[in-house]
């Protein structure tokens, strides 16, 4: 089937948007028929190279949420219909790491930056014939995508698509960042560098815990976010001396927890500047 998608084909490129051909899903394979899609900084370490050799072109995206369009031989967690999160990171549930809560482990997701799926095939093809490679098995960058059954997650049909997307990446790792690497504690003072996805998953109010004061520090217009979050403190700019001097009188990181980090340009500096009071 024809789909729209956005490919990049080679580092330092920019994404082009194209007519692709879509495979049938084959075994254990889902088609899914995407509403809406999250743009992370992820997807942008392919175009600086970050990741290192990838099979281009490559269609990027790796969280989304969409409608089951077909399912191949094999899958029996869902059928035509049903809405489903697609994940980075395809996990079986069955296996030692699954087994023990830890997924992210799970062998099936060794190669998610390889290109071709599980079985070593692809399922996009470019208009001149080239095989495409599917970013994590997932290429949330697509109107059509054929994924791993072990990428998603079936979801009640009343949650909105256009929300649940940022669920597959963002949502988890800002959350866990506090609440698992971080192990923030109620009271403590927490300084988050950036407020993009992962950031603003960080601090959001829905996590239970009790910050004393929660600041962040971005280069980007806040004042939204502040008014979400009366609990945080808004810094214009890592790099200002004045934000800096302000960090530390907020935040006494001798005592608090640096939770997450949005902006990764910025982290070095500013925690060494936070650092050396």
């Amino acid at each position: 089937m024809k789909s729209r998608a956005a490919l990049l084909y080679g580092e330092g490129q920019e994404f082009r948007v194209e007519e692709i051909e879509v495979d049938d899903p084959k075994q254990n394979e889902v088609l899914v028929h995407l509403a809406a899609t999250g743009l992370c900084h992820s997807d942008y370490h392919m175009v600086t190279g970050e990741y290192g050799p990838l099979h281009f072109p490559m269609i990027g995206g790796h969280e989304g949420a969409g409608v089951v369009e077909k399912v191949g031989p094999g899958v029996t967690r869902v059928s035509p219909g049903d809405h489903v999160l697609l994940t980075f990171i395809p996990a079986c549930g069955h296996c030692r790491f699954c087994s023990m809560g830890l997924s992210f482990l799970c062998d099936r997701g060794a190669a998610i930056l390889q290109g071709p799926q599980l079985d070593g095939t692809f399922r996009m093809h470019t208009a001149d014939g080239q095989d495409a490679g599917q970013f994590c098995c997932i290429s949330t960058f697509s109107e059509y995508t054929v994924v791993p059954e072990a990428s998603i997650v079936p979801i009640d049909k009343d949650l909105d698509l256009t929300k649940v997307c940022i669920v597959g990446c963002c949502v988890p790792t800002g959350f866990g960042s506090a609440v698992n690497r971080a192990d923030v504690q109620p009271g403590e003072t927490v300084v988050i560098f950036g407020i993009g996805g992962v950031g603003i998953n960080a601090v959001q109010e829905r996590t239970g815990l009790l910050f004393s004061d929660g600041m962040q520090t971005t280069g980007s217009p806040a004042e939204p976010v502040a008014a979400a979050f009366p609990q945080l403190h808004v810094v214009a700019t890592a790099r200002s001396p004045e934000s800096l001097a302000r960090c530390r009188r907020l935040a006494d990181l001798g005592r608090g927890r640096c939770a997450a980090a949005g902006s990764i340009s910025e982290i070095p500096a500013a925690v060494n500047s936070c650092l050396a009071a």
